[in-house]
């Protein structure tokens, strides 16, 4: 996540519990534990597409699915909020600069993103959070 610019390091009082847990493929998985967080935070509501969304793509001739890679780490974090989201490991205190998983509202950020992106091809495209269907 360092070299992805994901997160940074700081000096904060903030900071937030994590677990590693190891992932099948031998690599590692970061937990974290937003609780604190997001019982501070403000609820965003937005509305989720339906299965029903897949209805205007049912006569299509050829159909592809997209699965975004890590599709938080597109949206940049507010300054203000960065410190907020700290979390400590035994190497030192990092930030996320970019929208974690995990966070309050970040599916209803993310899904509101992909449909203001997606809407010229509302017609034949539907998305779910980073799952596409064209």
């Amino acid at each position: 996540m360092l070299a992805y610019e994901v997160i940074r390091e700081l000096q904060s009082e903030w900071y937030n519990l994590i677990t590693v847990v190891p992932k099948r493929d031998q690599t590692m998985h970061l937990c974290i534990d937003f609780r604190k967080v997001n019982h501070m935070a403000r609820f965003d509501v937005y509305p989720m597409s339906r299965v029903e969304d897949l209805e205007k793509i049912r006569g299509a001739c050829f159909i592809s699915t997209l699965d975004l890679s890590k599709g938080y780490w597109q949206i940049p974090m507010e300054e203000h909020a960065q410190e907020k989201v700290a979390f400590a490991t035994p190497w030192g205190l990092y930030k996320f600069m970019h929208v974690p998983f995990g966070l309050h509202g970040a599916v209803a950020t993310f899904q509101r993103l992909m449909d203001k992106v997606l809407s010229p091809y509302q017609d034949y495209e539907a998305a779910y959070i980073d799952d596409v269907v064209v």
